[in-house]
C-alpha cells in the first residue's frame, strides 16, 4: 500500500491514464539490467505511451511517454511495474538526466486503477480531484477495479472519504468489506476498528489480512486503545498480536496495555515476549522490565533470557496485582 501524498512530494507531474502502447527503447540507458528468457537477451528498457484522461500534477497533457525498466521479475524490490496496453494507472513521474520523463519510484511510482472518472472539480486541489476519481471507481463492474479503488482512498487518506468507504462496508461483504475498512483505518476511522478485529479474527492469511494487521502499528489516536488491546490479547494471527502490541508500545503509555504485555512474556515468539518485556518497562515504569543492552551473539540470547525471567517474575509477585493510573 502506497502513501499517495508521499509518493506526489516526489513528482513533478501526475496524472492517470490508459497505456496506448509499449515499446521498446531505442536509446536505452547503458547501465540498465539485461535479463534472458529462454535463453534469449530480452530487452529491459521500455516505452509506455499514454492517453492523459486526467492530470493531477504539472502541466496538463493528453499524451505522456514514460521510460521505464522491465526486468521480468528478477529484480526484488526494484523495477516491479509492468505496464501493459489498455491498463490505467496513476502515475508519478519525474524528468530523468536527458529530459524524458521516468517513474518518481521503480517500484511504487505507478498504481493500477479503474477507469472510471470522476467529475471534474472546479478550483479542487489535486487530493478533493483524485479522490472524487477514486470514489468513481468503487462502482466500476468489476470487482478487481472496486478493490484497486478502495485501496486508492485508503492510500490517499483522507477522512472526507469516509462516508464513501461506510457505504461500502453496510453495502458488501468479502474482499470489498474488507479493503473498505483498511482503507477507513487509513483515514484514521477508529469505528471501524471492531470491524477490522473481525476479519484479522478469520484467519484468512491473504494481503488484505496482512495489511491491515501492519496498519496496527501506526495508529495514534487514543480511541483505538481498546480494540488494540483486545487484538493483542485474543486475536487468533500472529501478525495481528504483534503489530497490535508494536502499536500500544510506541504510541501509547496507556495503562490499560499494562495486562496485555505481562501476557506477552509467556509468549512462544520471542519478539512478542520482547515487546512484552519492553513494554512492561515503559507502561508499568518498572525496572524489573528492562531490554539488556545489545550483546554478540549468544551472549545476548542469555542477557534476554534473565531479563526476560527476572520480569515475569516480577509480573507473577507484584505487576498483575497493580492497579495503573
Amino acid at each position: 500500500m502506497v502513501d499517495i501524498r508521499e509518493m506526489a512530494a516526489h513528482a513533478k507531474l501526475m496524472f492517470r491514464g490508459r497505456v496506448l502502447s509499449r515499446t521498446i527503447d531505442p536509446s536505452p540507458d547503458p547501465g540498465a539490467p539485461v535479463s534472458y528468457r529462454d535463453g534469449k537477451r530480452m530487452p529491459t528498457a521500455l516505452i509506455a505511451t499514454f492517453a492523459v484522461d486526467r492530470t493531477y500534477l504539472g502541466a496538463p497533457r493528453t499524451r505522456a511517454a514514460i521510460h521505464f525498466i522491465s526486468d521480468f521479475g528478477l529484480a526484488m524490490g526494484h523495477f516491479c511495474i509492468e505496464f501493459q496496453p489498455d491498463q490505467y494507472w496513476l502515475v508519478f513521474a519525474v524528468k530523468g538526466s536527458d529530459g524524458s520523463l521516468e517513474l518518481a519510484d521503480d517500484c511504487i511510482g505507478a498504481l493500477r486503477i479503474s477507469p472510471q472518472l470522476g467529475p471534474k472539480l472546479e478550483n479542487a486541489a489535486w487530493p478533493e480531484q483524485m479522490e472524487a476519481d477514486f470514489i468513481a471507481g468503487i462502482d466500476d463492474p468489476k470487482e478487481t477495479m472496486r478493490i484497486f479503488s478502495l485501496q486508492r482512498l485508503g492510500g490517499l487518506g483522507l477522512p472526507s472519504s469516509r462516508p464513501a468507504l461506510h457505504a461500502v462496508i453496510d453495502k458488501h461483504n468479502g474482499n470489498e468489506k474488507g479493503w473498505a475498512a483498511y482503507a477507513a483505518l487509513e483515514t484514521g476511522d477508529m469505528t471501524v476498528m471492531p470491524k477490522v478485529r473481525e476479519i484479522l479474527d478469520l484467519r484468512g492469511g491473504g494481503v488484505l489480512e496482512s495489511d491491515l494487521a501492519l496498519a496496527l502499528r501506526s495508529i495514534k489516536d487514543p480511541a483505538g486503545v481498546p480494540e488494540l488491546v483486545k487484538i493483542a490479547s485474543t486475536s487468533r494471527d500472529d501478525l495481528a498480536r504483534h503489530e497490535a502490541l508494536v502499536g500500544l508500545l510506541y504510541n501509547f503509555h496507556d495503562p490499560r496495555s499494562v495486562p496485555v504485555f505481562g501476557q506477552a512474556l509467556y509468549d512462544s515468539d520471542s519478539s512478542i515476549a520482547s515487546i512484552g518485556l519492553e513494554g512492561l518497562g515503559h507502561t508499568a515504569k518498572t525496572p524489573a522490565c528492562r531490554m539488556p543492552d545489545t550483546l554478540p551473539g549468544a551472549d545476548n540470547h542469555a542477557a534476554f533470557a534473565r531479563a526476560l525471567a527476572e520480569c515475569k517474575e516480577w509480573w507473577e509477585r507484584d505487576g498483575r496485582h497493580r492497579t495503573l493510573n
